[in-house]
């Protein structure tokens, strides 16, 4: 060390000063965002490419860490689950997404969980729903696994007929 310069000053932590840095205008933001029970849930995944791989519907309230939200895209099955839940006194709270919405959410405490996703389970089993609902795709796919299984036959006996 030369003399006359100032020691260099140790960080007191990587990952306190990674996010104190910003920490205060992110909470402005979140704070503002999240208020009066107003939830933006789109960065959960519930649209776009993702919701494709989204086999549940439900996830982790981003408000309130105590409390689980199911979402409904369409109506009827939503209502009838919330009448499903008011029948068996499940306390829960309707959320809004103002981005939107046309979807429900519906928030249950982590208590009430499991008796409210058995609930919404067999709710939404009464419900016929197609697992492919575009039929061009469903026509596409049977057209791929006919031309897949053709082709393993078609191996299947040359490699068969070769050999003798």
């Amino acid at each position: 060390m030369n003399p006359g310069t100032k020691p260099k000053k140790k960080p007191k932590s990587l990952k306190f000063n990674f996010f104190a840095k910003d920490w205060p205008t992110l909470h402005q933001q979140n704070s503002k965002k999240w208020a009066n029970s107003e939830t933006n849930f789109a960065s959960q995944g519930t649209s776009g490419f993702m919701a494709f791989f989204r086999f549940l519907n439900f996830h982790k309230d981003p408000t309130d860490t105590r409390r689980r939200v199911f979402y409904y895209h369409i109506k009827e099955e939503g209502e009838a689950v919330r009448e499903a839940f008011k029948a068996r006194k499940i306390e829960f709270k309707e959320l809004i997404d103002p981005q939107k919405p046309e979807i429900l959410y519906l928030s249950v405490s982590v208590e009430d969980f499991e008796l409210a996703n058995e609930i919404n389970s067999s709710i939404l089993g009464s419900f016929n729903r197609k697992f492919i609902p575009d039929r061009g795709a469903r026509i596409f796919l049977l057209i791929i696994f006919g031309v897949g299984l053709a082709l393993a036959m078609a191996g299947y006996l040359m490699s068969k007929f070769s050999k003798s």
